[in-house]
């Protein structure tokens, strides 16, 4: 599982080995954080009693691969444009739970219960509990990484490049 975020502020890790615990699960969930800020990291994990279950992964140079491993996305902006570290989770088939960011980013890519799941911002529970229900259910993450692998249908090269040619001929007509 990868869990990304843009905030120091990872109490939620504590609450989700806390819930994880609680609803007696039998995966053992292990989160590698990808994060630039790793000494807040460290102290973070080591005062929520995490050591055992978050593996700080720091860079890599083989992300793809790192990621193709992994059992799902978490991610946990709360603002954020059209993200592209979500865009390629997804596209690399990779169930994911994120944040329904203000500006629509990840509501851009993500059709809620369909090829992912939207948490409100700044809800940990939320964010938790779709975690949770991702590891719990096997086969609604199947069915979800499945769907999700489609983003790179409306996300590639070609297809960029022809909403790009269709844009700009219909503002070209607009103006003549």
């Amino acid at each position: 599982m990868v869990f990304d975020n843009n905030r120091p502020n990872f109490s939620r890790l504590g609450k989700f080995h806390q819930l994880h615990k609680r609803r007696s699960c039998k995966t053992d969930a292990r989160i590698p954080v990808i994060h630039e800020k790793l000494e807040i990291l460290e102290s973070i994990i080591h005062e929520n009693h995490a050591e055992d279950f978050v593996k700080l992964m720091g860079g890599s140079n083989t992300l793809e691969k790192d990621l193709a491993d992994a059992a799902l996305y978490a991610f946990s902006s709360d603002w954020e444009g059209l993200p592209n570290a979500l865009m390629e989770a997804m596209a690399l088939g990779l169930p994911v739970v994120s944040t329904d960011c203000p500006c629509g980013g990840p509501k851009t890519l993500i059709e809620d219960g369909v090829n992912g799941l939207l948490v409100p911002i700044m809800d940990e529970k939320a964010m938790t509990d779709g975690i949770l229900r991702l590891i719990e259910d096997r086969e609604l993450a199947e069915r979800l990484g499945r769907e999700a692998r489609k983003i790179s249908e409306r996300a590639n090269e070609d297809a960029v490049f022809e909403q790009w040619q269709t844009y700009l001929q219909e503002c070209c007509k607009k103006n003549r």
